[in-house]
């Protein structure tokens, strides 16, 4: 039994028959250069800023007071501001500067409870949109805030 006889159009639609799909895999399986663009890494900063605002602001949810937490905030703040003027994409840009007056907020805000016994409501505000906007950079760029918590990071207090 011999092989039929092919013409060399029959022999090539069949070859490339098989190595389509082969190429195919390995184009989608290929490694990508997951490095953040210019744009996502000044958002990756801005986060940092906020970072440096989070744990004296958890404290003061807690009801423990933080004396340099208005002048930390009000300097994050104008970091944020500095690296949203850096940023190309104008949507990014909107987002990073939904950060900064977050951070705003907070530092405007008191951490001192009032009679009524919770922070004031700039204070509180000002974390939650900062949440909120921390997430919103998150969905746009998704390496912003993926590093390594430092091992020197301080506990909350009790």
């Amino acid at each position: 039994m011999g092989l039929p006889d092919w013409s060399r159009g029959k022999i090539t639609l069949a070859m490339g028959a098989v190595a389509a799909p082969i190429a195919l895999i390995l184009i989608l399986t290929a490694p990508r250069d997951n490095a953040p663009s210019a744009d996502c890494q000044r958002a990756d900063d801005a986060a940092h800023h906020l970072m440096a605002v989070f744990p004296a602001a958890m404290r003061g949810m807690g009801g423990h007071s933080e004396p340099n937490l208005s002048r930390t905030a009000a300097e994050a703040e104008a970091a944020v501001r500095g690296e949203a003027a850096a940023v190309q994409d104008p949507e990014l840009r909107t987002r990073v500067l939904k950060l900064a007056d977050a951070v705003h907020r907070i530092s405007k805000g008191s951490p001192n409870a009032p009679p009524s016994g919770f922070p004031d409501r700039d204070f509180v505000g000002g974390y939650q949109d900062s949440t909120a906007a921390l997430h919103a950079l998150k969905l746009m760029c998704p390496n912003v805030g993926t590093d390594e918590i430092p091992a020197d990071t301080p506990a909350l207090p009790n």
